[in-house]
């Protein structure tokens, strides 16, 4: 701290300084006991997440028809990168959504999706989970923090939009798989298929049994 003066931190605030490094930011900010959090994310087009493509897809699936849907909304000027996955618009009831493959850091998540929300002209919120045991334990134990944003329970948000509408204020909802992941790792080897069939694997075959001729002579 002994290296930057005053005049140097009234630039700092002022935004004045191009050259502020994060070691400098850090320790200024301990000054006055505050963390500093830096999040990366991602620029250009290019598909790096085929399960959030998929959990998109399927969350379209549970929408009314009469709802307008926009993907990837851009926040704030065109500096901020940050965008809402899809935007829902019902007449004049406009509702951000946040869709999230595995649910890991519920506070994380919360401070994100409010400060998007803060920073929009939306009147909603809702936060879409993978389907998953792991998601529902996740929540279950999570809903002293997401409650306080998103009070609307998973069971009444979904049974708003197979009723034909928006919920009218944030919720969770779950969402169930319906459409596949694709990845390349999950597809079948060469070895699995050509793989013999064994008893009990569904196929009528057991193993070892000669092939049916047949049709042969």
């Amino acid at each position: 701290m002994a290296t930057v003066s005053p005049s140097e931190v009234s630039r700092i605030e002022r935004g004045a300084a191009p050259w502020l490094t994060i070691g400098t930011t850090a320790r200024l900010c301990a000054v006055v006991g505050l963390d500093v959090w830096l999040r990366a994310y991602p620029a250009g087009d290019a598909v790096r997440d085929i399960a959030h493509t998929s959990l998109t897809a399927d969350f379209r699936a549970l929408l009314p028809p009469a709802v307008r849907v926009a993907v990837e909304v851009p926040i704030g000027p065109r500096a901020d990168l940050r965008a809402w996955d899809l935007v829902l618009v019902e007449g004049r009831h406009e509702v951000g959504v946040d869709l999230e493959t595995r649910l890991i850091d519920a506070q994380a998540l919360a401070r994100r999706v409010q400060l998007k929300l803060r920073d929009s002209y939306l009147d909603a919120v809702l936060v879409g989970l993978r389907d998953t045991r792991a998601n529902r334990a996740a929540y279950a134990a999570a809903r002293p923090t997401l409650d306080l944003l998103c009070p609307t329970p998973p069971d009444a948000v979904l049974s708003a939009l197979r009723g034909g509408r928006l919920p009218e204020r944030s919720g969770v909802v779950f969402v169930a798989r319906t459409h596949p992941d694709l990845r390349p790792d999950r597809r079948p080897t060469q070895a699995a298929r050509s793989r013999p069939a064994v008893a009990g694997d569904g196929s009528g075959a057991t193993r070892g049994a000669a092939p049916d001729a047949r049709g042969d002579s």
